[in-house]
């Protein structure tokens, strides 16, 4: 069975090759710096809101897929369940039990894989998370491409994270800016 993809360390050793090379490659091409756009909430609130709705529909649409895809095997994998319990077969129920579990986990992977997808769709697409808040007209070349690349890519991972981490999110930063609003106020 494949190693999960937090546990391989193939994956952990190509992204730190990526960031040492990025590194390597903007350390001696850096022309500038950006600058957060952060003082308006509404604005930062209609980019989180944005990307929440996104991930909404991006969450529809995989279920539809997953739907569609792996069905009829999650039908075949309950009723397999379903017959050992009924012939009163436990070590057949603990069979198909774990055939049910190792199927929804299968399931998982390929949701997580078609919202990545998805997400990297969106983003290329034109909706983006940092462009939102951050004003980037200083950059150019090299600095450009890869503020873009990083937005992409931190876009896609915030869309296969789904509704429930945007959620989670937006509640941070609405806390946060309240607490520091009333800060202020004091």
């Amino acid at each position: 069975m494949p190693k999960p993809y937090v546990e391989n360390p193939a994956l952990w050793t190509i992204l730190f090759a990526l960031a040492i090379a990025a590194f390597l490659v903007t350390g001696t091409h850096i022309s500038g710096s950006v600058l957060f756009q952060l003082d308006d909430e509404k604005s930062i609130m209609d980019a989180l809101m944005a990307l929440l709705v996104t991930a909404l529909f991006v969450e529809r649409a995989q279920e539809v897929f997953l739907a569609a895809a792996r069905r009829e095997g999650r039908v075949l994998k309950d009723a397999a369940v379903e017959a050992a319990r009924s012939a009163n077969d436990e070590i057949a129920l603990d069979e198909a039990s774990k055939e049910v579990e190792m199927y929804r986990a299968e399931t998982q992977r390929y949701a997580f894989a078609l919202g990545l997808a998805f997400g990297f769709i969106v983003a290329f697409a034109g909706v983006r998370s940092l462009s939102q808040i951050v004003d980037f007209e200083g950059l150019n070349g090299l600095q450009l491409t890869l503020f873009t690349f990083t937005d992409i890519t931190l876009t896609a991972g915030l869309i296969a994270g789904g509704s429930d981490g945007l959620h989670q999110l937006t509640s941070l930063v609405t806390d946060g800016l309240k607490s520091t609003r009333d800060r202020f106020n004091q």
